[in-house]
């Protein structure tokens, strides 16, 4: 079980992507297909939906992420300097860190709704590709100046964070749903098992 980190994830977020992979296929990969898309209650996602709620996430985010890599580096914006992180990234991505601090389900945006019924097999793989990607992606930021170059969301103009910050973003996010995850097997385990 998560147990809420009071101090910030001093591993790159290219680690914690490999973490969360190897995480999520331990957890899900011995699923059957029910299991894999059963909800707990109806207003609650499946281990199947928090998969390719964090599937749908990378999708968006990969090709907006992949521009701004390379137009950072076309405009030779190098210098790595730490984590790239800005303070409100850093308050961004510890409102997403598990578990939830508010007893509120947030809603999700409708691009980023998940699909119900899932091969497990096939949404793992998928998970597992799109992820092995963004660290891809991440490692040919390591020489890129990730705290300078700005990403505005692919959700809300409003919102723009440095490089760094989405980095972060992701793999917390990603912890998130893989709680959750934990939480919808915990609620369907029979009780006496419990």
């Amino acid at each position: 079980m998560f147990k809420r980190e009071t101090r910030p994830n001093r591993h790159r977020p290219q680690d914690q992507l490999r973490t969360l992979i190897s995480q999520v296929r331990k957890l899900a990969g011995g699923l059957d297909r029910e299991t894999f898309n059963r909800r707990p209650a109806e207003d609650r996602w499946s281990v199947g939906e928090c998969v390719d709620h964090l599937c749908a996430t990378a999708r968006l985010y990969l090709p907006v992420l992949s521009e701004a890599i390379d137009h950072a580096r076309e405009k030779g914006v190098t210098g790595a300097r730490g984590s790239g992180q800005t303070w409100l990234g850093r308050l961004f991505v510890r409102g997403q860190e598990p578990p939830p601090r508010w007893p509120s389900r947030m809603g999700t945006w409708p691009q980023l709704e998940p699909v119900r019924d899932l091969e497990p097999a096939e949404a793992l793989d998928e998970f597992e590709a799109l992820h092995e990607e963004l660290i891809v992606r991440m490692n040919e930021a390591n020489d890129l100046d990730r705290k300078k170059i700005k990403v505005r969301s692919a959700l809300n103009s409003r919102l723009n964070l440095s490089l760094g910050d989405w980095f972060a973003f992701l793999a917390a996010h990603g912890r998130r749903h893989l709680w959750q995850a934990e939480q919808v097997l915990e609620d369907l385990r029979p009780k006496e098992e419990a």
